[in-house]
């Protein structure tokens, strides 16, 4: 058996193009496919640990963050890491929230 560093994140959930309204709830999603053993998830939201919690479905990871958009979030960036014990460096995705207030 050998061990194999995880492929590339990718974000789900969130299209860059289309701002959020404030107060909704948005859900990003990360996903790593492959590795042995499969990719832990972390996401950071400007650099700050937000969320830890990943589960393995198949041979893929998945980590679903779930925040309400607020003013604080626009422009936030938003990073998801992906890793193993074969990683020297994890893999990253990340993705600019643009979120459209009233006021």
């Amino acid at each position: 058996m050998h061990s194999d560093a995880p492929g590339a994140p990718r974000i789900d959930g969130y299209n860059e193009d289309t701002p959020i309204k404030e107060n909704k709830t948005q859900t990003l999603i990360c996903v790593s496919r492959g590795g042995n053993p499969l990719a832990q998830l972390i996401w950071f939201r400007n650099n700050v640990m937000v969320d830890t919690s990943y589960d393995y479905f198949g041979k893929e990871s998945r980590n679903e963050y779930t925040f309400v958009a607020s003013k604080k979030d626009d422009m936030a960036t938003f990073r998801c890491e992906a890793s193993n014990m074969m990683s020297v460096t994890p893999k990253l995705a990340d993705v600019v929230l643009s979120v459209y207030c009233k006021s």
